[in-house]
């Protein structure tokens, strides 16, 4: 598949790609689920470093905007990242099952 692609010099598809590059590397530095482990295992300066500098680098290079300029829904009222999941575009607002897995729809 990858080869049968071709490259673009359209400016406005490689704008493009690079915006949804960054919106993708936004999104995975602040909402990446190994956070929690890697700031148990190794602290939360350690973790930050690694996030940032290795596993989503280029989130300063590949665009100037930032978390929440790109998913407005996560703002709290302080201006702060909800660090709960968003239900926006979910088909339930809740699971629609119990404990047992029984569906209760």
């Amino acid at each position: 598949m990858v080869e049968e692609c071709e490259p673009t010099t359209d400016p406005e598809v490689m704008a493009h790609n690079m915006e949804s590059q960054h919106r993708y590397i936004c999104w995975r530095s602040v909402k990446d689920p190994g956070r929690p482990l890697l700031t148990r295992l190794f602290g939360s300066e350690k973790c930050e470093e690694f996030i940032e500098g290795f596993l989503f680098a280029g989130s300063h290079e590949l665009g100037t905007k930032a978390f929440l300029d790109y998913f407005p829904d996560y703002r709290m009222e302080d201006g702060s990242i909800a660090k709960k999941r968003s239900m926006k575009g979910k088909a339930y607002s809740s699971r629609p099952w119990d404990a047992s897995g029984k569906l209760i729809l």
